[in-house]
């Protein structure tokens, strides 16, 4: 991979959402499951407030199943500085995801991005992808969906700056 977030080890994609059970992880595991075999890609989750060590939402585990991707092992992470130093790009989940980020990290700045810009069409002026937890498996497909349909203007990002 080369371009503007290339290196050696190549990029560090980091998906944020609040506890880092239902959406970043969603994420993370969409695009791990995107990417060319052999990819130099690394690609993680993390959460605003997350605590350590909880798995996902069952719904979440479900749903990714449904398209044959495995999420069970993962566990949540809380975002720290290391994280978002390495990082190339910060993929967030909300505004306020934004938000929380530049005032923890206002260096970070220029690496966060609203997962639904890379969306073709904006599906209305809501720039949020909602959070999921606790609602139906009808509303984790959907933001699935939504997910899935931004992997590949992600990666035409990451890869061509």
């Amino acid at each position: 991979m080369t371009g503007e977030f290339g290196t050696k080890d190549g990029p560090l994609i980091v998906f944020v959402c609040t506890a880092n059970m239902c959406r970043s992880p969603m994420a993370e595991y969409l695009l791990k499951d995107s990417l060319e075999p052999g990819s130099t890609w690394r690609v993680v989750s993390a959460g605003t407030d997350a605590p350590h060590g909880m798995p996902p939402t069952y719904q979440a585990v479900q749903v990714l199943k449904e398209w044959g991707i495995e999420m069970d092992e993962h566990r949540s992470n809380p975002l720290t500085r290391e994280v978002v130093d390495d990082a190339s790009v910060i993929i967030v989940m909300t505004t306020s995801h934004a938000a929380r980020i530049r005032w923890r990290f206002p260096d970070a700045e220029g690496k966060v991005r609203l997962l639904k810009s890379f969306l073709r069409n904006s599906y209305g002026s809501d720039t949020d992808i909602p959070d999921p937890i606790g609602l139906s498996d009808v509303v984790y497909r959907g933001i699935r969906d939504l997910m899935k349909e931004a992997m590949p203007i992600l990666i035409d990002y990451v890869e061509n700056g």
